[in-house]
């Protein structure tokens, strides 16, 4: 199943916005012409895109924009506390395994995070104090249409939905789903989701089966292995492979 799976009923009550092809050129293209933009922002945000570790001190929250791409290790943990984030991870090939969007409201910068206890919109120095002992880092879609994605930014964190830990239900969200979909209903695709059967690897795949039949045997619940799910990944595969994201700032 290709495109976004994502069936909120408020993000799609409104019409989806069909955007122009789009290429790694074109991208490159406008990350080129930050840097010869006049504001302070823009230049600073061109002199650290192809940054992978800056000082902490010098990420300064005052670069961030409505849309930028925050993603960590999470801490969400499944049935009988198995760390749920950390075998996504893991599984998924990635140095992470959990993604928010930000929200700039009356120059504050806010975090809308989905998890656990459902999408909440929280101050990024909320969000720093969270992950400071974790490794993360901040992307950025130069070419995203800001405006649409504040206003579907705002639908998700007031639609408020459970966390979807089968990856399935169209009732509740997950975090790499929310931002890949409300990236995609603001026009922009940034990645399709892929069965869970083909992002793992032959060794994961026949460790996660007998543990995920188990699951279900004792809960009822569990994965469905030909799923088309969203994931962190990485340079090569998952949301981090898209040619449309320019890396801000990492911490690894």
């Amino acid at each position: 199943m290709d495109g976004c799976v994502f069936s909120s009923s408020i993000l799609n009550s409104d019409s989806r916005t069909e955007s122009a092809p789009l290429t790694k050129t074109s991208v490159t293209r406008h990350v080129i012409s930050l840097s010869t933009a006049t504001t302070t922002t823009s230049t600073q945000v061109s002199q650290c895109a192809s940054c992978t570790a800056m000082d902490t001190s010098t990420m300064d929250e005052n670069l961030l924009e409505t849309g930028d791409i925050l993603v960590r290790l999470g801490n969400a943990r499944g049935p009988f506390g198995i760390p749920f984030s950390w075998l996504v991870m893991k599984l998924s090939r990635s140095l992470y395994s959990h993604a928010d969007l930000t929200l700039l409201e009356n120059g504050t910068v806010y975090v809308a995070n989905v998890g656990e206890n459902g999408t909440a919109k929280i101050t990024f120095a909320a969000w720093m104090k969270e992950v400071q002992q974790h490794r993360y880092a901040f992307y950025r879609v130069p070419i995203a249409d800001k405006v649409r994605l504040k206003s579907l930014i705002k639908k998700l964190l007031k639609e408020d939905a459970a966390y979807d830990y089968t990856f399935a239900d169209p009732n509740k969200h997950y975090c790499v789903e929310a931002v890949a979909c409300v990236y995609e209903r603001a026009g922009t695709r940034l990645c399709d989701p892929k069965p869970l059967k083909d992002i793992l690897s032959p060794m994961a795949y026949w460790f996660v089966v007998p543990i995920n039949w188990l699951v279900k045997k004792l809960t009822g619940k569990g994965f469905d292995m030909k799923q088309p799910v969203y994931f962190v990944g990485n340079e090569m595969i998952g949301l981090l492979s898209s040619p449309l994201i320019v890396k801000l700032y990492a911490r690894l």
